[in-house]
C-alpha cells in the first residue's frame, strides 16, 4: 500500500545506497492489477562505465487464485509483483532490460515434532519465490557478462529486501506483543 510505502520503500533504497528516489502511488491497471514506477540513483559494480546510473523500473502486483490446497485458512491465494528495471546510463543499457517476479503464498501448516498435529494459527508463515529474467532488445557479445553481473547484483538486492522484511515483520510483532508474526517470513528459493 502508499501508506506502508512510505517507511519501507525508501528504507529498501537507503539500504541498497539508491539516492533520488521518487515513487509514483499505486494506480489501478487493466492488466496488471495495480502498478506504479519508481525513479532513482543507483550505485553500479561494473568495471567499466559509471559509477551509477540512472533507473526506471516499473512494479506492478495482483493477487491470483490458484490450486494450492495446502492452507486450509487461506486456500489458493498468492501475491506477485513484477518488477521491470531498465538502467539509462550504463554501457549497453538500452539492449536489455531486468524483470523480477516475487510470489509469495502462505505456506503450508507445520507439523509438531510429534509430526501429527499441524500448527493451528492461521497466516503465521508466507513462502517467497523470486525470479529474474534479463530480455535482450539488442544483440552484443557481452551479453553474457550482464547476465552474469544482473543476477550477482539482484540476488543480493533481494536477499537484503527480505531481511528488512524480516526486521519489519520483527519490529511490528513487537510493537503487537505477538512473538508469532516474527517468524512471518520463510525464504524458499532465489532463482
Amino acid at each position: 500500500s502508499d501508506a506502508a510505502g512510505e517507511s519501507f520503500t525508501p528504507a529498501c533504497a537507503e539500504a541498497r545506497k539508491h539516492r533520488e528516489l521518487r515513487v509514483t502511488p499505486w494506480r489501478a491497471h487493466r492488466g496488471y492489477g495495480h502498478a506504479r514506477d519508481l525513479t532513482f540513483v543507483a550505485p553500479t559494480n561494473a568495471s567499466i562505465g559509471p559509477r551509477e546510473t540512472h533507473c526506471h523500473q516499473t512494479q506492478s502486483y495482483r493477487v491470483y487464485k490458484t490450486d494450492d490446497k495446502t492452507n486450509d485458512a487461506l486456500p489458493g491465494v498468492a501475491l506477485v509483483v513484477d518488477t521491470s528495471q531498465v538502467q539509462k546510463d550504463i554501457p549497453y543499457g538500452d539492449y536489455f532490460r531486468v524483470e523480477s517476479r516475487w510470489v509469495c503464498r502462505p505456506a503450508p501448516p507445520r507439523l509438531s515434532p510429534d509430526t501429527s498435529v499441524k500448527s493451528t494459527s492461521v497466516n503465521e508463515r508466507c513462502e517467497v519465490w523470486v525470479g529474474l529474467r534479463i530480455p535482450f532488445q539488442k544483440t552484443t557479445m557481452l551479453r553474457k557478462v550482464i547476465e552474469k553481473s544482473a543476477l550477482e547484483e539482484s540476488r543480493a538486492s533481494v536477499m537484503g529486501a527480505l531481511a528488512l522484511v524480516e526486521r519489519r515483520l520483527a519490529s511490528d510483532a513487537s510493537l503487537a506483543d505477538s512473538s508469532d508474526m516474527a517468524s512471518g517470513l520463510e525464504r524458499t528459493r532465489v532463482s
